[in-house]
């Protein structure tokens, strides 16, 4: 476990609630910190889970009210797509990419997300 200057973690894990339940295809908004903008994008395809930024990087719109088409999301505002893999920005009009989280399989079938102390927003 990596560790700041003051000896304390330098991220924290979120449960994704009933991630053994989430469905191919759907993407959701988990809130992970107690601000208005701290939550993160769960999707899942091909089986697999994956944790980005939830806002898009034009104009800030929520990305759980866009749409997933294979392994990119694509927000409902402006057409901007990202990689759900990556977090690499696939179609304009953004220029920057979204912030991508690990997700962490734990047992009992529970997963977590990692995030950083300090949520990125881009």
């Amino acid at each position: 476990m990596q560790h700041d200057v003051e000896g304390q973690p330098e991220y924290f894990d979120v449960e994704i609630p009933n991630a053994e339940m989430i469905e191919d295809g759907t993407i959701m908004e988990l809130p992970v910190g107690q601000g208005l903008h701290e939550n993160v994008l769960i999707s899942k395809y091909g089986g697999k889970l994956y944790a980005t930024g939830a806002y898009c990087t034009y104009f800030g719109a929520p990305l759980s009210k866009g749409a997933l088409f294979d392994d990119k999301v694509v927000c409902s505002t402006h057409g901007c797509g990202f990689s759900i893999a990556s977090g690499a920005l696939e179609y304009a009009p953004s220029q920057d990419g979204i912030p991508r989280y690990e997700i962490i399989p734990k047992k009992d079938g529970k997963s977590f997300v990692r995030i950083p102390k300090t949520l990125e927003q881009k």
